[in-house]
Formats: C-alpha cells, sequence, structure tokens
C-alpha cells in the first residue's frame, strides 16, 4: 500500500510543472491548453496564478506573454477586475517596474 501512494505522488507531481522564470523577475505566462495564467514578481511573492491548480503544463507548454495580455485574458476567462487589487496591480498595461 505504501508503495502505492508513494508511485501515485511521484507519478502527479511530475505532471505539471511551473513556468520557466528567473529568481527575481517581472514574467507573465499562458498556457493556452488549460488556459492557465500566471505572472507577477517571481521572487517577491507577487504571483498571481489563475486556472487548474495545479496546472496541466509542463515546462515546455507555458507561453511568455506581455502584462496587457496577462491582465486582459484573467479578466476574460476568471472575471478578474484589477480596480479591486493592490496599487501594483492596478497599473496599465507596459508598467514593468519594481515596487519599492
Amino acid at each position: 500500500m505504501r508503495f502505492l501512494v508513494l508511485a501515485l505522488a511521484v507519478l502527479l507531481s511530475g505532471c505539471a510543472t511551473a513556468p520557466p522564470h528567473g529568481k527575481v523577475e517581472i514574467a507573465y505566462f499562458e498556457c493556452p491548453e488549460s488556459r492557465t495564467l500566471e505572472g507577477g514578481i517571481y521572487g517577491k511573492d507577487m504571483v498571481r496564478h489563475f486556472g487548474p491548480d495545479p496546472g496541466l503544463c509542463q515546462s515546455s507548454d507555458w507561453v511568455r506573454i506581455t502584462r496587457a495580455q496577462f491582465k486582459d485574458l484573467a479578466t476574460a476567462w476568471y472575471g478578474v477586475d484589477w480596480s479591486k487589487e493592490g496599487p501594483w496591480w492596478q497599473r496599465s498595461g507596459g508598467e514593468e517596474v519594481l515596487p519599492q
């Protein structure tokens, strides 16, 4: 029984991987197949994730997108109202400056 549980845990942990990002980086990703989004400031605990958890995506499935695309897709697919988020998330598309 323990072997079965361990084998299942190993199998499930290999099913999905996070998008390929740097330790501290502003980046946004889309996994089109599962309609999963992930992005923000990696390394600063300002990352948002929308969609299946864990996603169904392998590392190679993630597509890097712009901040504007990320926000537009999050609104279209998941009804995110960015005006109710913190100031950094409320900023418009091209502002890629780390918050102080």
